[in-house]
């Protein structure tokens, strides 16, 4: 499918027969001011509408001189995203706000693998440029296959064609299967979201792959996809305790779902750190407040959040002519589920 872009005042000064500059001035309503007859007018307008044509205020704001010289940013959050991410994403943006930049900021929901379907990403008279979070495989094909006039940065996933700040998924899975495999485990679990996303489906891989070639046991019964929510976690790891036998270490891919899985395995009587080692991956506020307090690999989304509004602003000011992506690191904050190696 090939986008099609918002007519400019090229396109309607082609259509209406005038140039440019005429279509501006009625455009910006000075049509009897500059004594432009009725008749071109009217066909100006006429050509707009056959066209589509929508005014771009963030433009005309871009344009003015001093304080006023302020761009807007859209944030796109896609419907399946864990909403618990943006409280610490508007953080990020805050400080960016506070430190950096000026900048007017909107949020602008979407249907995750829809963004093909929508007009969105063209409205350019909304704002100045994007930052598009929790984009499905479907929607990086698209933006790949697509040049979209905004200027996008993506955010936790790397794309040839768009600036992005994004981590390594697949790595953050593989070097929780060799902490465990470093601490002596040989039976290890794992529960993770059912959501197909890039990033679950890279995290999933890389411990799987890991795992198998430092030969620890990843049984089927103890490798689950569920909802990818508290209850998930607590419904997954109801299934898991009627098992013979338990994993010494225990992977959530999402650390949300390991918030709802501990109380239950505390009800079952499974000690942990003692009999059972836990790693989440995200780190969100939740995670420190467990009992146990819940070792995490840190997914620093404040920081992220920041270098995205750093790299669309550097878009914005004609500093960036090409795209440019930003690696973040995921390290451990090792707590009471999973201490650190002596």
């Amino acid at each position: 499918m090939v986008v099609v872009l918002m007519a400019g005042l090229k396109e309607i000064a082609e259509l209406a027969g005038v140039s440019a500059g005429t279509v501006s001035l009625v455009l910006n309503g000075r049509a009897k001011e500059l004594r432009i007859s009725p008749a071109t007018e009217e066909k100006i307008l006429q050509a707009a509408r056959e066209l589509d044509y929508r005014p771009n205020v963030s433009a005309r704001r871009l344009r003015k001189s001093g304080q006023d010289r302020v761009p807007t940013i859209a944030v796109f959050w896609a419907s399946d995203f864990p909403s618990e991410l943006l409280g610490r994403f508007f953080v990020g943006i805050q400080n960016s706000l506070l430190g950096k930049h000026e900048f007017e900021v909107m949020v602008q929901p979407y249907r995750q693998s829809e963004l093909h379907a929508s007009n969105l990403l063209t409205a350019g008279e909304l704002f100045n440029g994007v930052i598009l979070t929790g984009v499905s495989d479907s929607d990086i094909q698209f933006l790949e296959e697509n040049r979209i006039r905004s200027p996008i940065v993506v955010f936790n996933r790397r794309l040839s064609n768009y600036s992005s700040v994004y981590v390594d998924d697949v790595e953050a899975g593989r070097k929780t299967a060799a902490l465990f495999a470093a601490k002596g485990h040989k039976r290890v679990g794992m529960i993770a979201p059912d959501a197909q996303t890039v990033s679950i489906t890279s995290r999933r891989t890389g411990f799987m792959d890991r795992a198998r070639e430092l030969g620890l046991e990843l049984p089927e019964a103890f490798n689950f996809q569920v909802p990818m929510s508290m209850l998930g976690g607590q419904e997954a790891a109801s299934t898991l305790i009627e098992s013979s036998e338990l994993p010494t270490a225990l992977f959530f891919p999402n650390g949300i779902m390991a918030v709802g899985a501990l109380p239950v395995l505390h009800r079952a009587g499974v000690r942990i750190p003692e009999e059972m080692e836990i790693v989440t991956y995200g780190d969100s506020e939740h995670e420190r407040f467990t009992l146990p307090a819940l070792s995490s690999l840190i997914l620093p989304v404040e920081a992220m959040a920041s270098a995205c509004v750093d790299l669309l602003m550097g878009i914005l000011k004609g500093q960036l002519h090409s795209p440019h992506a930003e690696r973040f690191e995921t390290p451990f904050v090792f707590r009471e589920s999973c201490p650190p190696l002596p």
